[in-house]
């Protein structure tokens, strides 16, 4: 529970976002995440089947198709 209650700390303390743009296909969104993660400071960029998660964590990136 702990683990659960630092991450959503992230949510609300704006270190981690999880988003999709409904006109883009999320591959795209995906693929344009980990193009721009640095530029941006957001290092973590993981990829699933109906959005894409950034956060500010170590450099990373991941993909889940059963969430």
């Amino acid at each position: 529970a702990n683990s659960q209650l630092e991450e959503l700390n992230k949510f609300l303390h704006g270190y981690a976002a999880d988003f999709y743009i409904p006109t883009i296909p999320v591959l795209d969104v995906a693929i344009a995440a980990l193009e721009l993660s640095t530029r941006f400071g957001f290092m973590g960029v993981g990829f699933y089947r109906q959005f894409v998660h950034v956060d500010v964590g170590p450099r990373r990136s991941w993909t889940n198709f059963d969430a």
